[in-house]
């Protein structure tokens, strides 16, 4: 019989980012993530208390190292948790970047925007020596709990997480990915057959644009800018992204689609040190993507990877080059400067790959205004703005009802659908009640449910 087992949304909850899922049994508390909430309206939400005691937390089980579901662990240690934090390990490593990082940025933050930090750099420190990795399809035993890692197709070491409890069995499904990733294996033919599944619906009203379509947009972009000797600035996002880019352009140049002579600039020390951990960890990688010589471009003679500061504001002398640099929203990073460099000339241009939250510096751009604010100066906007899609690592409406449908059996009872906005889950709910589910939950923040 089971007792006192519940589950507390956390974070997540009507809202995308904030991961954080508590699971109590038998009085033992154990979470699945701690990230951080991401965007102008629920920033502040990271300052508030958690809701949980940190101190009682024994372990959190990691689904993987994207920053809404990892970036909130360093405050978890600051606040007392000594327990084990679970992952797999390419996860461990890239947290040992991804978290260190997320502290130096809210140090600086502090040092010059006197924003409040949420930990620093001891914090994540101390919250590296925590960690334990479990492979993939490896269960292991905590007391009374069965947990398992499975591959969610997401990014590199992601992760869904199996959880079985006194005849219960939760699925969460972490972050989904595609069907057919292009770097990493996908998902496994090994289908679990849970009485409860946790899943996410960012994107349950859409299906995603056509791959090669923006592909060909991105090279006709970049062929059209160069031309006429203007630079491309690419913000990108560090961990995936970064290098999905650049394995996205290397393959163009080695197809002829791009001018094989183009200078290309990789801008991004975090981006750097991730696709380090990306090489170190090729096995994770599907065959298609192994069988290829030099996926990501670097024997390229062309291909510069700028580490230093000096180097990159020297690069505002550059002509007809492409520029990738980290700050995927430009509300931070390297981009910045680069877009203040070249934001006046009208033969650039500047393309986003990735969504562009309110608030940002690139949503703001998105609009196509006639000038913007940049380090407190008011600057023309004279460069051309693009948007190029197609490039997502998360599964679309149709994948997510894929995904549901591969692990339902006559097992399952509930599903809670969380990680998206109230319409975008909304919808999403209408679409799987149209294929026969019925006890479907959208949950509050806050909110527990007993089992």
């Amino acid at each position: 019989m089971l007792k006192n087992f519940e589950l507390k949304f956390c974070g997540a909850a009507k809202t995308v980012t904030g991961s954080c899922y508590e699971i109590t049994a038998d009085k033992r508390k154990i979470l699945i993530d701690c990230g951080m909430f991401q965007g102008e309206d629920v920033f502040k939400l990271n300052y508030e208390e958690f809701k949980f005691i940190p101190k009682e937390i024994e372990a959190v089980v990691l689904t993987h190292g994207h920053i809404d579901h990892c970036g909130l662990l360093p405050k978890l240690y600051k606040e007392g948790f000594r327990g084990k934090v679970y992952c797999t390990p390419p996860t461990a490593e890239i947290l040992r970047y991804i978290l260190l990082d997320s502290a130096r940025v809210q140090e600086k933050n502090f040092q010059f925007k006197h924003i409040e930090p949420l930990y620093n750099v001891d914090d994540s420190i101390g919250l590296l020596s925590l960690l334990e990795t479990k492979d993939f399809n490896t269960s292991f035993e905590l007391d009374s709990f069965e947990i398992e890692l499975i591959p969610s197709s997401h990014i590199l070491g992601a992760a869904s997480v199996s959880f079985k409890y006194s005849g219960k069995h939760l699925l969460f499904s972490g972050d989904i990915g595609r069907i057919k990733p292009r770097i990493i294996k996908g998902f496994e033919d090994d289908f679990l057959e849970p009485d409860t599944i946790i899943m996410e619906s960012l994107y349950g009203n859409r299906l995603h644009p056509d791959f090669e379509q923006g592909v060909s947009k991105l090279s006709h972009i970049i062929n059209e800018t160069t031309s006429r000797n203007g630079n491309v600035i690419i913000p990108i996002f560090s961990l995936h992204r970064s290098q999905e880019i650049l394995f996205i352009l290397n393959s163009l140049i080695k197809e002829g689609r791009l001018d094989p002579n183009v200078q290309l600039f990789f801008d991004t020390p975090l981006g750097e040190n991730l696709l380090n951990v990306y090489l170190e960890n090729s096995k994770y990688f599907s065959s298609d993507f192994n069988s290829l010589d030099d996926p990501f471009g670097l024997e390229n003679p062309n291909l510069s990877i700028v580490r230093s500061g000096g180097k990159s504001r020297r690069l505002k002398k550059e002509q007809g080059a492409i520029i990738i640099a980290g700050g995927g929203m430009a509300d931070g990073g390297r981009v910045v400067g680069h877009i203040a460099s070249f934001i006046h000339d009208t033969n650039s241009s500047i393309i986003f790959t990735g969504f562009q939250a309110e608030g940002t510096l690139g949503h703001e751009l998105i609009k196509h205004p006639n000038e913007v604010t940049i380090n407190k100066q008011k600057r023309k906007v004279k460069f051309k703005i693009h948007e190029v899609y197609g490039f997502s690592a998360h599964a679309d409406s149709n994948e997510l009802l894929w995904w549901l449908e591969s692990h339902t059996s006559d097992n399952l009872k509930e599903v809670f659908l969380v990680h998206a906005d109230l319409e975008q889950s909304s919808d999403f709910s209408e679409l799987i009640k149209g294929k026969g589910y019925t006890n479907i939950t959208i949950p509050e923040l806050g909110q527990t449910v007993d089992f």
